[in-house]
């Protein structure tokens, strides 16, 4: 990063929305917002790389800059900021702020919520179950699996004692969209809410 009165200032026209005499964003303002997706398909990725190797606190910087940064209110921004916010949540976690990545992964499924239903109806079973998207620039894909969020929501709760709501999560998850992980973390919170018989049942699932 250079340093002194040569630097050049941030250039603010892509997290200004530009509006026309119609109140709508002009194609200068969707332009400047869709000139950032690669930059930030980049910090991303570079997060993401972060989280695999355990760079907790590095990632939670990076992460810090992608939820923070503006950008033009479409499918793709909307999806990437809904991304950004699952990957600064696992940075959270992984430096056991429990409390701060519970609210990451909230507003990350709040934030799922405003994409367009026709951008996403089609896209669940695309979706790995990492629950990381290949690219928000495709208007077909989800910006992350809900239900792998909805478990480490049930995670951090689970972490902060709150079993009651961290049940009520996990049970919010389909049955039949439950893998081994998903199954275990069940059983457990059935086990300590003393529902001996529900917990049976998700440990055979878990041996099925």
């Amino acid at each position: 990063v250079r340093k002194g009165s040569d630097a050049s200032p941030i250039e603010p026209s892509s997290e200004i929305p530009i509006q026309n005499s119609t109140g709508k964003p002009s194609r200068t303002a969707r332009r400047a917002g869709s000139d950032r997706l690669p930059e930030m398909e980049a910090a991303r990725d570079s997060m993401a790389a972060l989280l695999d190797a355990g760079i907790f606190d590095s990632a939670q910087t990076l992460g810090c800059f992608l939820v923070s940064s503006g950008g033009a209110n479409n499918e793709a921004s909307i999806s990437m900021k809904a991304e950004s916010l699952v990957l600064h949540g696992d940075a959270l976690y992984g430096e056991k702020e429990f409390r701060r990545a519970l609210n990451a992964y909230k507003q990350a499924m709040q934030c799922s919520k405003s994409i367009p239903r026709q951008a996403t109806s089609t896209a669940r079973i695309s979706i790995s179950t990492t629950g990381r998207s290949p690219s928000p620039n495709s208007s077909n894909v989800m910006p992350f699996n809900e239900n792998e969020v909805k478990s480490k929501i049930a995670i951090c709760h689970s972490a902060l004692h709150e079993y009651r709501e961290a049940l009520q999560e996990m049970e919010g998850i389909p049955s039949k969209m439950r893998n081994l992980k998903m199954n275990l973390m069940l059983g457990k919170l059935y086990r300590i809410s003393r529902n001996n018989r529900a917990a049976a049942i998700c440990y055979k699932e878990c041996l099925r």
